[in-house]
């Protein structure tokens, strides 16, 4: 636990992250080989103890009982839960925990309420109301997400649809919620950073191409077929950290696509030469594409994506993007020739979007808001 003052009071901080940062992710980002991680930034900002999975190898050391939970819950695929279990005494005398999921934040949130400790505060960073891609783990959440909603101080939404869901389905107070929408970082994705050789990227810029990327929710059949025959490729970067799933689009792939992954680096110079940049979401409530969408912004790139619930809270149609409605390759078709016969519009868009990226959609602003949560601001 460390001291920080972030706007009212020095309090102590703890950061609880649903995964893994390492070594290798601390060196990325030091070499800017990446862009800034947020958990990291609040590690330095706030004076944060950080904690993630690599600390459950530590505690079976100390605590013999606490060991065999923790390896009981492992072997089940269940560490989001012992990690939980684990910071629980670790963050006892916290002023403010921040968790950047409900996989970890709601177990933590039930076992806090089980305990019925009134500190720390605990803000959660919000994914989605029901978790589980299973049903077996969606039930196990269930069990605890009441006791969970009453404990959590602050949940930061990143869509105005899972607020109101919380606030009319959950009975959350709106006090309790905040939409706190998705950042990127303008410092590594601009496009005033000098350009990074790179011969993978340099044999697929030899023409006129747009860049697609991202595996969660992602309608590429939709895509695909709408830019077959056009004279333009499509570079699809079909990689992403948090999808549990992968490309499969058969072998039906038209010559003027191209499939593969791609490292930070090379999707910034993919963006840097693109015309524009397409984000196709299959519908849900969730963000899914923003991360994209705001990498092509900060580089000052137009972009067209599917109409999504999760989508209309971040693109204005028409002033910093264009949507076209799920599944309708004619109207997508249709967008990408538009944008792509009038550089006029794909400037304008492109600025527009470097705009909301440099006055609100950026890294830094996030940190600071979560600073005004953890003190309790707002």
């Amino acid at each position: 636990m460390n001291s920080v003052s972030t706007g009212r009071s020095a309090t102590h901080v703890s950061v609880v992250v649903g995964g893994t940062i390492d070594d290798s992710v601390r060196a990325a980002v030091a070499d800017r080989r990446r862009p800034r991680v947020d958990v990291l930034e609040m590690e330095k900002a706030f004076g944060a103890e950080l904690y993630d999975f690599s600390r459950l190898v530590e505690r079976p050391h100390d605590d013999r009982r606490a060991g065999r939970m923790l390896a009981f819950a492992a072997r089940r695929g269940q560490s989001s839960l012992a990690l939980a279990y684990d910071v629980l005494d670790r963050v006892k005398d916290d002023d403010a925990v921040y968790v950047t999921g409900e996989d970890v934040g709601f177990p933590l949130a039930a076992l806090l309420q089980l305990a019925r400790r009134r500190q720390p505060r605990l803000v959660v960073r919000l994914e989605e109301p029901i978790y589980g891609r299973t049903v077996w783990r969606r039930g196990l959440f269930a069990l605890h997400r009441q006791n969970a909603l009453r404990r959590v101080d602050k949940l930061l939404c990143r869509t105005s649809a899972h607020l109101q869901y919380l606030h009319a389905v959950e009975h959350v107070p709106m006090g309790k919620l905040a939409v706190v929408g998705e950042t990127v970082d303008p410092t590594f994705f601009a496009p005033t950073i000098p350009v990074t050789a790179d011969a993978a990227v340099d044999a697929l810029t030899h023409r006129p191409f747009i860049v697609s990327a991202g595996l969660e929710r992602r309608d590429y059949a939709t895509l695909i077929e709408a830019v077959r025959g056009l004279p333009v490729q499509l570079v699809i970067g079909a990689g992403s950290p948090w999808s549990h799933t992968g490309f499969d689009h058969g072998t039906d792939l038209p010559p003027n696509v191209t499939v593969s992954s791609f490292s930070p680096t090379q999707m910034r110079e993919l963006y840097r030469s693109a015309a524009l940049v397409v984000v196709p979401i299959a519908p849900t409530l969730r963000a899914c594409g923003m991360n994209v969408v705001l990498e092509a912004w900060a580089m000052g790139k137009a972009v067209i994506a599917t109409r999504t619930v999760g989508l209309v809270d971040y693109i204005v149609d028409g002033e910093t993007g264009v949507l076209v409605p799920p599944y309708d390759t004619t109207a997508m078709r249709s967008a990408l020739t538009r944008v792509l016969d009038n550089d006029s519009v794909a400037d304008k868009l492109g600025s527009a979007g470097r705009h909301v990226v440099e006055t609100e959609r950026n890294l830094d602003h996030y940190i600071a808001r979560v600073g005004r949560c953890l003190d309790g601001i707002e």
